[in-house]
C-alpha cells in the first residue's frame, strides 16, 4: 500500500493538509486514534482534528485495487 500520510500528529483543533496525488476520498484507508474529519480543498485532502484537547494521530494510505474476476 501506498503510505501518504504516516503516524502524522493534529494538534487539538487543527488540520493537516496533503496532496491529493490525483486520489479520491474513497481511494483512502484512514486510520486516527481520535474524531477526524476529512476535507477536499480542491487539490488537497485537509484532516481536521475534532478533539479541542487532545493530539490526533493519523495515518493515510491509498487502498489495493479491488481485482475483478
Amino acid at each position: 500500500m501506498l503510505v501518504l500520510l504516516d503516524a502524522a500528529t493534529i494538534p487539538p483543533g487543527r488540520m493537516i493538509f496533503f496532496p491529493k496525488h490525483n486520489f479520491a476520498s474513497h481511494q483512502l484507508d484512514i486510520q486516527a486514534d481520535g474524531p477526524i474529519g476529512l476535507h477536499d480543498r480542491g487539490d488537497l485532502f485537509a484532516i481536521r482534528n475534532y478533539d479541542r484537547t487532545v493530539t490526533v494521530t493519523v495515518t493515510v494510505r491509498v487502498r489495493e485495487p479491488v481485482s475483478q474476476l
